[in-house]
């Protein structure tokens, strides 16, 4: 027995807090420039699921065939077509996350931490900094 499974992705909600909702969108959107967009709103994933218990394998086989889907999806994010290092999206276009979308958005969580009623405690400062020597190192300055 199979099942197919779609979900389709919703806005985020909102928890009536400016502050959580600023900060739960910049992560959507962060994941989302990371990732190609998989999670944007509208966007159906999808999955087959075995619903009965499988039949016997010959285990060497199974575990190499598993292991070589868990390491592209887990670790490419694409299926292992190809060299395995270069991830792509299904129509095979090559997928290239980009960098100075990343810094903006990087940039604009600095900006907002410094900004905000807790600008002063020390964990803030502290992850201000992290965040300008990322900036630093990746993004130009």
């Amino acid at each position: 027995v199979v099942v197919y499974l779609g979900v389709e992705i919703g806005d985020v909600i909102s928890t009536g807090n400016e502050i959580a909702d600023w900060f739960n969108n910049l992560i959507m959107d962060i994941f989302n420039i990371g990732s190609g967009n998989l999670l944007q709103s509208g966007n159906v994933l999808s999955w087959n699921v075995w619903a009965l218990s499988p039949e016997e394998v010959y285990t060497p086989e199974w575990e190499n065939h598993a292991d070589y889907w868990r390491y592209s999806i887990d670790v490419n994010h694409r299926s292992p077509n190809g060299d395995g290092r270069n991830p792509q999206y299904f129509n095979g276009e090559p997928f290239s996350p980009k960098t100075a979308l990343i810094c903006d958005k990087l940039e604009e969580l600095k900006n907002k931490l410094n900004h905000n009623a807790f600008k002063n405690l020390k964990l803030v400062k502290e992850v201000e900094h992290l965040l300008e020597s990322i900036i630093a190192k990746n993004c130009g300055g």
